[in-house]
């Protein structure tokens, strides 16, 4: 008689899942030591949605990375429907990324009145990161597909999952921090008003 699958050698990889998730709340703390716990940090993303909303402040932005984010679940549950991530193997990098991208747009809409002023808005990769560790858990627990993969592979797409989330989350904060630091600078106006 076999052993389930949950207790082969591939729950190496759901233990090396937790591993990287608590390396990184561990991260978290370090970075900030006052940091909320996940229901707080929850509930104020929802609150500065909801003033954002009612101060039509960063309004566009909201726009932007929610219909984003919906485009991508609608995505993922089509692909789903029809089995295109067992038929197009590749599907799940861009799947990843893009929902990294998102959540890191959520991330940092959400919580910049939370995070103090001395840590940088690159404390997000490391946040993605736990997300996507947790998510690859919940694969683990819950999904079947890999059932039939070697601990290689298995391992292999969970290394890669979580790498290109993280590198979706640096280009993200990367490009928000650039947009940054161009609102801080004001350039002198080019063309003297009173000649």
């Amino acid at each position: 008689m076999s052993l389930p699958p949950h207790a082969s050698l591939r729950v190496l990889v759901g233990l090396f899942a937790v591993a990287v998730l608590l390396a990184a709340r561990h991260t978290l703390r370090r970075f900030w030591s006052g940091m909320p716990a996940l229901p707080t940090l929850a509930k104020r993303i929802l609150q500065q949605f909801v003033t954002d909303l009612q101060t039509r402040s960063v309004v566009q932005w909201w726009f932007g990375v929610l219909s984003v984010g919906l485009v991508m679940v609608s995505l993922h549950y089509i692909w789903l429907a029809h089995s295109l991530y067992a038929t197009i193997p590749w599907l799940d990098i861009p799947a990843h990324a893009v929902s990294s991208a998102g959540v890191v747009g959520i991330l940092i809409l959400g919580l910049r009145e939370t995070f103090p002023d001395y840590i940088s808005n690159w404390w997000v990769i490391t946040m993605v990161l736990a997300i996507g560790a947790g998510f690859e858990i919940y694969e683990f627990l819950v999904k079947t597909f890999w059932y039939h993969w070697t601990l290689t592979t298995y391992l292999e797409d969970t290394v890669l999952d979580l790498l290109i989330e993280m590198l979706s989350a640096g280009i993200i904060v990367h490009l928000s921090s650039s947009l940054k630091r161009q609102r801080r600078y004001t350039p002198p106006s080019m063309y003297p008003r009173n000649r």
